[in-house]
């Protein structure tokens, strides 16, 4: 799958991701750092939580293909779609770090965190099996790092984001 020449992500379909945003920046125990989802940022971010040593959460909010092909859509320094395969993907960066938290809210976005847990050893990772809708995402954003920022585990916290 190719996105066409003037296709944007905001022509597929703009994420509602202020939810996410908010709950991430009111967290005390955190401070956040958002960027546009490029690879080149994914990459310094993932360097990032290799060089930090404690624990990293990469968040990703993003809109996953899995037909023709699995792709995650991730945008270029034009705003334009940039498909990435799940096998460019695992060679981003170093994805078996003890300290790293991937949350990947993305319709189908399993697939990806599978993956990367096979081919580069991905240990820890928050993700969605089906269709998601934005302000689902939102809500289960919002438990989930609060949650985590009461001393819960992962599991835990995601067990109660589920609600």
């Amino acid at each position: 799958w190719m996105p066409r020449a003037k296709e944007r992500p905001i022509d597929i379909h703009q994420l509602k991701i202020r939810e996410e945003v908010e709950s991430l920046t009111q967290l005390q125990w955190i401070s956040p750092s958002m960027q546009v989802a490029t690879a080149e940022n994914l990459r310094e971010a993932l360097a990032e939580a290799l060089r930090g040593g404690e624990r990293f959460v990469l968040h990703l909010s993003a809109h996953c293909m899995l037909r023709p092909g699995l792709r995650l859509l991730l945008e270029d320094s034009c705003s334009m779609a940039h498909a990435i395969s799940e096998t460019e993907l695992a060679e981003m960066g170093d994805w078996n770090q003890e300290n790293l938290l991937l949350v990947i809210l993305a319709c189908g976005s399993e697939a990806f965190v599978q993956s990367l847990r096979q081919r580069s050893g991905l240990r820890c990772a928050i993700c969605c099996k089906e269709e998601v809708f934005d302000r689902a995402a939102g809500l289960f954003c919002r438990a989930f790092y609060h949650a985590l920022s009461c001393g819960h585990s992962v599991s835990r916290s995601h067990e109660i984001a589920q609600g």
